[in-house]
């Protein structure tokens, strides 16, 4: 849900960071996370390179001005005064659009170029990635169910402050409230995740120069959600729908300055979009 939430607001998940900085340095930045997961020879770098230019000229082009154009309805919307559950939902359900044409987009590439990987590299990339999984456990079994909601709600109030500014304490209060109510995903989510990485590495390890091969590993990227279990479905809308009505409640609650904040750091994020667009 919060990844949807960040995709409304800066879409590729940029908050925290100078947008300009990040998107115009992206290609840095790829090859710095790819390099946590695999090390790549000179002409697959080459090769990456090539297509991250692509990506990025068609972002700008195709994408920004539809994430410019949601966001400036969304600051209209808050403004005008405060939205419903429906509304909000509304827009996490857009926001999840973006993130579905991108990859849409990304896919058949990103299965083109998955042919040049060496067998040894598919391993070094699951090798990591499994250990990422281990360690998300492994954080997990140290905490207690207690330490989870405070965390949950430390988080919850973090995020919020991002874009309202400080929160007062009947405000953190009633985002405790929603807090507690919250269901953990956290095994459905494991769960899921590994059986999409075990997919992916059996496709990578048996992977054919062929369009079936492609096309077939293109949907498996771009369609992750095919491995998720109904109970996963199931928690992820309550979740989601929980985190709207949060919204929803605390909206009118907000004073004039925290309105104020709210769009203060919408509308700089539409200027960034504007500066992007506008950069040839």
């Amino acid at each position: 849900m919060k990844r949807l939430f960040a995709t409304v607001l800066l879409v590729l998940g940029l908050a925290g960071c100078s947008t300009g900085f990040v998107y115009t340095n992206l290609d840095w930045l790829v090859h710095w996370y790819l390099d946590d997961y695999v090390n790549l020879d000179r002409q697959q770098k080459k090769l990456f390179d090539q297509h991250m230019n692509e990506w990025l000229d068609w972002h700008r082009n195709e994408e920004l001005v539809s994430y410019r154009a949601h966001l400036v309805r969304l600051k209209q919307a808050v403004e005008q005064g405060p939205m419903t559950q429906t509304q909000w939902l509304a827009e996490f359900e857009q926001g999840r659009a973006h993130w579905q044409r991108l990859l849409d987009h990304l896919a058949p590439e990103l299965a083109t170029l998955a042919l040049t990987l060496e067998d040894k590299q598919v391993e070094s990339i699951f090798t990591e990635v499994e250990d990422k999984n281990r360690e998300r456990e492994e954080d997990r079994a140290d905490q207690d169910e207690s330490e989870r909601l405070q965390e949950r709600h430390e988080n919850l109030v973090e995020d919020l402050e991002q874009w309202a500014g400080r929160l007062n304490e009947q405000q953190k209060e009633l985002v405790g409230e929603y807090a507690g109510q919250f269901r953990s995903n956290f095994n459905n989510w494991i769960i899921y995740r590994r059986a999409w990485q075990a997919r992916a590495k059996e496709m990578l390890l048996e992977k054919q120069d062929s369009e079936q091969w492609k096309a077939s590993f293109a949907q498996l990227l771009s369609e992750p959600e095919r491995y998720q279990s109904p109970e996963f479905k199931r928690i992820s809308a309550y979740n989601n729908a929980l985190y709207a009505k949060m919204l929803e409640a605390l909206q009118p609650s907000l004073s004039d300055k925290q309105r104020r904040h709210v769009s203060r750091e919408l509308q700089e994020l539409i200027d960034d979009l504007t500066d992007l667009i506008g950069d040839d």
